[in-house]
């Protein structure tokens, strides 16, 4: 919260310097496109037409990783306009990254408009609680998956359309070299854009402390398809699937799209149990 405070006064009076110096170098700033800006550079361009005029305030804020990682949410409007407390309808959600023992932004979004007739904005709805998460992961070879315990926990951001995930557990990934299995916590931060409606999905985990591009879909039929398609050279596109169940459990999916671009291979199941544990 004193980061965010502080960041809004130094705005208001040092206009988008104040931008490059607190973002981080791969924080990400969705403005008004659906296309990210990244960088402290971009970041600042960005506002650069707008942050004379630009304000805001935090009303909320909570710990993603202790001393490492947390958000902000608030209101934000343009001057000479000031909210009066429930009319605040422009909302913001801010990650912050402690790097170097400064506090840096890692992602910057604006949050849905409280809408109660706009059922996509309560898909993920099913989601929030304390879950065990029974994981299979793909070892690489062959057909064989590899059996590991987690847990989860999905909280609420401020109203309906946005969601945080605490995520830990021991998981090793093939592709990404592990030799042995390890403990690692991730989180994502979900939100619905309702001018487009599709929700994103941002990752972070303790493998790699930065947010990527995110998966981007729907539900239909029950079933929640989200996908990536920025990739770097080489890396096929990605897709995450959710299926709410009869029982309570929800099964998840991680898959990439083959070679031939004919299916999907899995690499990583979930099925989640109410409860702690893992």
């Amino acid at each position: 919260m004193a980061a965010d405070r502080a960041f809004a006064l130094d705005s208001a009076g040092r206009g988008a310097e104040a931008w490059s110096e607190v973002w981080a170098e791969s924080g990400m700033f969705y403005g008004d496109g659906a296309a990210p800006l990244i960088g402290p550079v971009d970041a600042a361009r960005g506002v650069a037409g707008i942050v004379d005029d630009l304000r805001w305030e935090p009303t909320a804020s909570a710990v993603l990783w202790p001393d490492t990682l947390g958000y902000t949410v608030g209101c934000w409007w343009m001057a000479p306009d000031t909210p009066e407390g429930s009319a605040c309808r422009q909302r913001y959600l801010t990650v912050w990254q402690r790097i170097d023992d400064e506090w840096k932004v890692a992602l910057d979004l604006s949050l849905p408009e409280y809408d109660d007739d706009d059922e996509a904005a309560r898909d993920f709805d099913f989601w929030l609680g304390d879950w065990t998460l029974e994981q299979k992961i793909w070892s690489g070879d062959g057909d064989e998956f590899e059996s590991y315990k987690a847990r989860n926990r999905v909280r609420a951001i401020g109203g309906i359309g946005a969601l945080v995930e605490h995520f830990e557990g021991n998981v090793r990934f093939f592709w990404l070299g592990m030799q042995e299995p390890a403990r690692v916590r991730g989180v994502s931060i979900r939100v619905y854009d309702s001018d487009a409606g599709v929700w994103r999905i941002f990752w972070m985990d303790s493998l790699d402390p930065k947010f990527g591009p995110p998966f981007t879909g729907t539900f239909s039929g029950g079933v929640g398809n989200f996908l990536l398609t920025e990739r770097p050279d080489g890396i096929p596109p990605g897709r995450i699937r959710f299926e709410p169940r009869s029982d309570g459990t929800v099964d998840w999916q991680l898959a990439v799209r083959t070679a031939a671009g004919e299916s999907w291979q899995p690499l990583w199941f979930i099925r989640f149990r109410r409860g702690e544990g893992g």
